[in-house]
C-alpha cells in the first residue's frame, strides 16, 4: 500500500487510502507493443494495480475502489462504491425496484422467488 504520488508506504491505520502496488519476479514485464502503458503502469519501479485500499492495523487490506472510478466533485474525491452504497441503503430505493407488471407480448406475469 503506497501513496501513488510519493510512492511512500501509507500507515496501517484503517483510514489512510493508498494504491495497491507490487514488484518482483512474478510481475509481468509490460504490455505487448505498448511502451507508454507499460511506463505508466510501472511508474517508480512499482506495478500500479489501480486498486485503492486501506490497510488495517493487523495488516489486512480492504479494497475500497478503483482509481479510475473515483468521482471528483468540487475538489473532493468521491468513491463510486460509497455512492452505490448510499443509494442502496436509501429508504426510497424500495420504490425503484421493478414490480410484477404484465409482459407486453404474452400478458404473463413473472413469478417472484418467494411465490414458488
Amino acid at each position: 500500500m503506497r501513496d501513488p504520488a510519493t510512492l511512500a508506504e501509507v500507515p496501517a491505520d484503517g483510514e489512510t487510502m493508498g494504491e495497491i502496488m507490487f514488484r518482483g519476479n512474478i510481475v509481468m514485464k509490460g504490455y505487448l507493443k505498448n511502451p507508454a502503458a507499460t511506463a505508466k503502469a510501472f511508474d517508480g519501479g512499482w506495478f500500479h494495480t489501480g486498486d485503492l485500499a486501506v490497510m488495517e492495523p493487523d495488516r489486512y487490506v480492504k479494497i475500497k475502489d478503483r482509481s479510475k472510478d473515483i468521482i471528483i466533485s468540487g475538489g473532493e474525491n468521491i468513491s463510486s462504491l460509497e455512492v452505490e452504497d448510499a443509494l442502496y441503503r436509501h429508504p426510497a430505493r424500495a420504490r425503484l425496484r421493478g414490480g410484477r407488471a404484465a409482459r407486453p407480448r404474452s400478458g404473463a406475469r413473472r413469478r417472484s422467488p418467494s411465490s414458488s
